[in-house]
């Protein structure tokens, strides 16, 4: 080897550990707190499509036992307690009549005072969560807010 040829670097610097140590932390923080995360993300998904068979379903009640049926699927024992859906009604000028003028009849209105004219569902859960390798827990809280829009379409 020459005087001037190029050195190799070392396989242990501490960009490499630092790195290392990093990717390590993030692994350790992936595995405490994605097992919890996952299964509310796919519960927002849930709620989505219940604020989409709002548009079709007027009973608030129906819509809470489809939501709690398909609750069950990501096993995190959810029960009513946990949800809130709620309604914005529409204001009594826009009943009056539609986008183009033209008066609205007595079931139409009906239907659109049952439906409202947005959904939104709300979600509230706490679970004590187990960091891996310790004895620690820790509360985490997930909320999460889905809001649909309800009125009526005008192509």
């Amino acid at each position: 080897m020459g005087q001037y040829d190029p050195k190799k670097p070392s396989a242990f610097n501490p960009v490499n550990i630092a790195i290392v140590l990093g990717l390590a932390a993030l692994g350790y923080g992936g595995a405490f707190y994605l097992p919890h995360w996952w299964p509310v993300w796919q519960l927002s998904g849930i709620m989505h499509g219940i604020g989409n068979e709002a548009y079709r379903e007027t009973d608030d009640i129906k819509l809470m036992e489809k939501l709690l049926k398909e609750a069950k699927r990501t096993k995190l024992g959810l029960t009513e307690e946990n949800f809130t859906i709620e309604r914005e009604p529409y204001p009594p000028e826009e009943l009056q009549a539609d986008r183009n003028g033209k008066p609205f009849t007595d079931s139409g209105r009906k239907l659109l005072e049952k439906r409202g004219k947005s959904i939104s569902v709300y979600l509230d859960h706490s679970v004590d969560a187990k960091w891996p390798l310790l004895d620690k827990w820790t509360t985490l809280s997930f909320r999460r807010t889905v809001t649909t829009d309800l009125s009526t379409i005008d192509w």
